[in-house]
Formats: structure tokens, sequence, C-alpha cells
């Protein structure tokens, strides 16, 4: 993504770690050509897993266009005053979790 700015750039990297497809991938090419409507169709295509659309997943792919189009990452950011720490918090749903933690403990 030559030229992208550092949202764009986080969003095309993260995209590219979750499937590895960045070089494939056809909405790469309309954001290119500044056509965010396309870009949008085109990323929301990529929300299969094990030939499913699960929620989440759907989900993570319309939040990755906000970020590459709007510069909106989605997620509240609290301070925490005493140390200056900066905590991140993202809603997912209950089965979330557990599909998340079965995997995981699948995983070892």
């Amino acid at each position: 993504m030559p030229g992208a700015k550092q949202h764009e750039f986080d969003g095309g990297v993260s995209f590219h770690w979750n499937t590895g497809a960045i070089t494939r991938a056809s909405w790469v090419p309309a954001w290119a050509s500044d056509n965010i409507a396309a870009m949008r169709e085109r990323l929301a295509r990529w929300n299969k897993g094990g030939g499913k659309a699960p929620p989440g997943l759907t989900r993570r792919r319309e939040a990755k266009f906000r970020l590459i189009a709007y510069r909106d990452c989605g997620v509240p950011v609290r301070v925490q005053t005493p140390r200056g720490l900066a905590r991140e918090t993202l809603d997912v749903a209950p089965e979330e979790v557990a599909a998340a933690r079965a995997a995981l403990t699948a995983r070892g």
C-alpha cells in the first residue's frame, strides 16, 4: 500500500496478518483508486472462516474498513491517570469469548 497514511497502513497490516492475502485482495486496488464504496464492498467479502460467515468476522472486516477509510479504530481508550497507562477495551459476545478460549485451549 504505497503512500498509505499511518491508519491505512495499520489496517492493511492487520488485514494481512489475519489473512496473509493483501497481495490478492481486490479491495486494495479500490483503496488505491480512492473508491471507498468499492473498497468497503470488497473488504466485506473477506468474512468467511471454514466456509461460514461468523458475525465476529463480519464485524472485524467492517471495523477494518472504518480504520482504513476514516481513521476510526472503534475502540474506546481509557487513560488510567495514576501511571498514565492506556487500556483498550472491546465488546465481545459471550459465545465469541467461549469460542476463542476453546480455540486457544486446543492450541495449548
